[in-house]
């Protein structure tokens, strides 16, 4: 059962009300592995001076409350806790959200994110900066400045897409409303409804609001039907040759 968004919202306001006036502000810069699960008000991750990544997780406990920032080629995991401010990554920083909760998320230059659980409530992606979800929820999420998003599970409120952004949805079964089109596999349209299915069976719909023409909207079955349906086919038959060796072998 998905917890709806006002229960997240007033839950990260008590926490953030609750925080003690003597929250910490960290930086780690030493190239080891760090825990969170203290309270925090700002978070800061760099390399070394010799340029050796430095990587962070927040775990359930973990309050960040003004801003979680990751540099150069570090990275974070957030399997936990809360960021009741802004997450951002930059450079060619990396971040995995598995679980947890993050008000604001900004994937900045040419950092990657990836998203397979936990809910973030509103996120924007700049330059050429990567985000691969499958699995989670954002319910608001713009794209600018040439930035890719792969989606291929979770769940997404609404796509605001602007600057020449790329936004590719794999699954099956797409079909559109309220002023969007399907050629071939491209989105069409200003603003709309687009639903489907993804790879699990999961159905899902979305709004999509296109901000400019020169951003590209589209969708990739996955796997193609063909090959699902040897797949399927495949393992069919070796179920069949199986039941067949073990009734010759009684």
């Amino acid at each position: 059962m998905k917890v709806p968004r006002t229960i997240y919202l007033a839950i990260a306001f008590v926490i953030f009300a609750a925080l003690p006036a003597m929250a910490e502000v960290v930086t780690f810069e030493d190239g080891a592995y760090h825990q969170l699960n203290g309270i925090y008000t700002e978070v800061a991750v760099y390399d070394t001076a010799e340029n050796q990544p430095t990587r962070v997780e927040l775990i359930t406990g973990g309050v960040v409350s003004n801003a979680l920032t990751v540099w150069q080629t570090s990275s974070a995991v957030i399997s936990g806790g809360t960021v009741a401010g802004d997450l951002a990554t930059y450079d060619t920083a990396s971040l995995a959200i598995t679980g947890g909760y993050v008000a604001r998320l900004w994937p900045v230059h040419y950092s990657t994110v990836d998203i397979s659980g936990g809910l973030v409530l509103y996120s924007m992606a700049f330059h050429s900066s990567v985000v691969d979800m499958s699995g989670g929820e954002i319910s608001f999420l713009e794209t600018k400045q040439g930035s890719r998003v792969n989606v291929s599970g979770g769940d997404i409120g609404e796509i605001c897409a602007w600057d020449s952004s790329i936004i590719t949805l794999h699954g099956y079964d797409f079909v559109t409303t309220d002023g969007l089109s399907l050629s071939g596999d491209q989105v069409l349209g200003r603003s709309g409804t687009l639903g489907g299915k993804w790879l699990d069976g999961t159905p899902w719909t979305m709004r999509i609001l296109r901000r400019d023409v020169g951003t590209t909207i589209s969708t990739t079955i996955s796997p193609e039907p063909t090959t699902l349906g040897l797949f399927v086919l495949g393992g069919s038959a070796m179920l069949m040759r199986r039941q067949g060796k073990a009734s010759a072998t009684s």
